[in-house]
């Protein structure tokens, strides 16, 4: 039996292929090693948030209480040069809601965006037929968040928009009643918006929320999920239920990482 030798120049070839591959599997190994987010899921955990209507007067203590939790926050408003925060987590830009390009450009695709839009009238004023601020506006904001990746939604809606009234009541009738006569139009259009909300496929959350309070917390808020809040917690209540700042910031920060409310229209009152 002749054994026949390789040439050296096959051996040498042979060798030289083993010694990449072996620095190649070193090299992969490294970059594993070094990367921190190595398997680990980048959607884990959220510290990011966009807040739209940053200059409402609800926003002071949601944003106060974000940077003071470690977030970093974007607060999104017509008029960023009102917001007078000092922070370096705090970045005022501009963007209105009925132009998505401006709100394309605020996000990165990571961001919580939380949706402070609102619809300001002196208290009593009857609001005109074809106000479309929610609706059109919060179509804007999802098609924002859909181009560049953002997948977490909280919207602040009002309990209100659950009380329907056909016909104009009586001018002796309850305030609750000659109010959401007043603010009819309001309402349906941010009935609309819920709906644009829950069929845009984001993983989102919506609030419905009862008059708003700038007072200390009250713990943690009753929660009402997909069911008629305006009924439980402010009609034929006395007095009617509100529900502080404080604690619907709280709420909105405990939603950045956790999915229990994900898909369901929640209600909250103290």
């Amino acid at each position: 039996m002749v054994h026949r030798s390789r040439p050296a120049c096959i051996a040498r070839r042979t060798s030289r292929n083993a010694r990449l591959h072996r620095a190649w599997i070193s090299l992969v190994c490294l970059l594993v090693l070094s990367n921190p987010w190595a398997g680990v899921n980048a959607d884990a955990h959220r510290d990011r948030l966009v807040l739209i209507g940053a200059t409402a007067n609800s926003a002071g203590e949601l944003i106060d209480q974000a940077l003071a939790a470690g977030h970093e926050v974007i607060g999104v408003t017509r008029k960023p040069e009102t917001l007078e925060i000092e922070h370096e987590r705090f970045t005022a830009v501009y963007a209105d809601v009925r132009e998505v390009e401006t709100l394309e450009v605020v996000f990165r695709g990571d961001e919580v965006v939380v949706s402070y839009i609102d619809v300001a009238y002196p208290f009593g004023a009857e609001i005109p037929a074809g106000i479309d601020l929610f609706s059109r506006g919060t179509t804007n904001i999802i098609a924002a968040m859909k181009k560049k990746g953002n997948r977490r939604l909280i919207v602040a809606s009002n309990m209100a928009g659950e009380y329907i009234l056909l016909d104009e009541p009586a001018k002796d009738a309850p305030l609750i009643d000659r109010l959401a006569w007043a603010r009819r139009h309001k309402y349906a259009d941010a009935r609309l918006m819920e709906t644009i909300v829950e069929g845009s496929e984001l993983d989102y959350i919506i609030l419905r929320l009862p008059h708003l309070l700038s007072a200390k917390s009250q713990g943690k808020p009753t929660v009402v999920v997909n069911k008629n809040s305006f009924n439980i917690a402010v009609k034929n209540q006395t007095p009617s239920r509100n529900l502080t700042l404080a604690d619907l910031s709280a709420f909105i920060l405990e939603q950045m990482n956790s999915d229990e409310y994900v898909g369901t229209t929640v209600g909250l009152y103290n």
